[in-house]
């Protein structure tokens, strides 16, 4: 996975085939909602919560345990072939005095035996579309330094920032 990673970065960053960006977030990622309706069983409802022309956002609920929700939040970028899936558990506190009335916790491993099953069967979906799961998208992985970029020579960012947010802002460089 690191190898298509490092060459769609050398591609796009370094040899500015910025084209390949161009066409690849114009493309809709309809096949996510054939996806879920599949996988349905495991989950009650799902939403497309975000829609940028770099990134969709979907959100999965999954059945409550008396206070307890269940969420697994999953970002797909449109600018290339790979998807981001984490897990949210959320502790709805009734307790008056509370100043918080929820305590959560994200991680990217599934809290709840259904979260657990999603997970696995829409990764094996998503690798029909050819998909990529990035687990660690907080990883320093494109470097900007001296106004040219560079696999960590300078500063430094993340998967997130280049796949799930277009932080170069690259989709309003048409024609480079």
């Amino acid at each position: 996975m690191k190898n298509l990673i490092n060459q769609y970065l050398k591609e796009v960053y370094i040899e500015k085939k910025h084209y390949l960006l161009y066409e690849k977030y114009r493309v809709k990622l309809e096949f996510m909602k054939n996806i879920l309706e599949s996988l349905k069983i495991y989950f009650i409802s799902y939403k497309l919560y975000i829609d940028f022309p770099y990134k969709e956002v979907w959100t999965i609920k999954f059945k409550n345990f008396k206070n307890i929700e269940y969420i697994t939040e999953i970002h797909i970028s449109k600018i290339a072939s790979v998807y981001y899936i984490y897990h949210c558990v959320e502790y709805l506190n009734s307790y008056s005095d509370s100043t918080e009335k929820s305590i959560g916790d994200i991680s990217i491993f599934p809290y709840i035996k259904n979260q657990e099953k999603f997970h696995s069967l829409f990764r094996k979906e998503m690798n029909k579309y050819n998909y990529i799961e990035y687990q660690d998208s907080n990883e320093g992985i494109l470097e900007f330094k001296n106004n040219t970029f560079s696999l960590m020579e300078g500063e430094q960012y993340t998967a997130f920032d280049i796949f799930f947010n277009d932080v170069f802002n690259l989709l309003n460089q048409k024609g480079s």
